[in-house]
């Protein structure tokens, strides 16, 4: 563990919590209550505190991200990864460690599952004492040669182009400045490390360790069987663009977990963003112990008999 400085001032960000876990929510809120730290609610979770009952008249609500102060010690998503992913749309280049509590499912990127907050909160002292990990996680910036519908151009998972429309797309990839033979896919997945255990992994992506600096480029089901997944260094250019059959229309840009209409006849272009995402980590095997927990890593029954 490292020792930061103690929290002073914490921002509370969520968005759909399962009413089931509400008094769960509350033994957290009452327990940050009484340490001598402001609070922040960011976003939608001051609905669902509404909802709750749970609204205190001593949390400051904010509700965009222009509002969030630059010396907020701490951003703690409630929720799961997807929570967590949108914690980048909030926190942007101001590099304030970010920690999540887990009330979803699977949970790479979040620190402390909801079970947790019961009895034992010592997982919280060590959150506002600042004994805790930081680790930096590079995120991926997109620029377009055409304007497109408002979105937040930075991701932490990944960023992807998908067909709109029946036909296949054709992909041409330039690394740099070497132009890749372009094939036929249903899509293109351009993923961080970070992002090698999500949709990355369901598309027959490698899994990469957390600080690997690598960015993966993985077609979506392509027509063409020698056209594998590719990994190269995150110092790379990436530039995109697709062809499809009708010389018109539109497909799917999505960056992490929002998404927009991407002209065919526009060029993606995708690099390392100048700034990283700055995870609290309160254990330093959490990574591997998630790909054995969740993924099932290793398991063989015959690792486990007596014969």
């Amino acid at each position: 563990m490292f020792e930061n400085s103690p929290m002073k001032k914490i921002a509370l960000y969520g968005k759909i919590i399962d009413p089931s876990w509400y008094p769960r929510l509350g033994i957290l809120l009452n327990a940050l209550s009484c340490y001598e730290v402001e609070l922040l609610c960011c976003g939608e979770l001051q609905a669902v505190l509404q909802e709750a009952g749970l609204m205190m008249e001593s949390i400051r609500k904010v509700d965009d991200p222009a509002q969030l102060p630059d010396d907020t010690d701490l951003f703690l998503t409630l929720g799961g990864d997807g929570t967590f992913l949108s914690a980048l749309t909030w926190v942007r280049d101001r590099c304030i460690p970010v920690a999540g509590i887990n009330f979803g499912h699977l949970g790479f990127l979040t620190t402390v599952p909801i079970e947790h907050t019961g009895e034992d909160l010592s997982w919280m002292e060590d959150l506002l004492k600042g004994n805790y990990r930081e680790d930096d996680r590079f995120v991926l910036q997109l620029s377009v040669s055409k304007e497109l519908p408002p979105i937040y151009p930075f991701a932490l998972n990944e960023i992807s182009l998908q067909r709109y429309q029946p036909q296949l797309m054709g992909i041409y990839l330039t690394i740099d400045d070497a132009e890749l033979p372009p094939f036929q896919a249903d899509g293109l997945l351009i993923s961080t490390s970070t992002g090698s255990t999500a949709y990355s992994l369901s598309v027959g992506g490698p899994i990469l360790l957390p600080g690997t600096p690598g960015i993966i480029l993985s077609p979506i089901a392509p027509h063409n069987l020698n056209v594998r997944p590719l990994i190269v260094p995150n110092t790379s250019r990436i530039r995109v663009r697709i062809k499809t059959r009708s010389g018109a229309g539109s497909v799917t840009l999505t960056v992490d977990n929002r998404s927009v209409e991407f002209p065919s006849d526009a060029e993606l272009c995708v690099t390392r963003a100048p700034f990283p995402l700055r995870r609290v980590s309160l254990s330093g095997d959490e990574f591997i112990s998630a790909l054995q927990e969740k993924l099932f890593w290793g398991i063989d029954r015959r690792n486990y008999t007596n014969d």
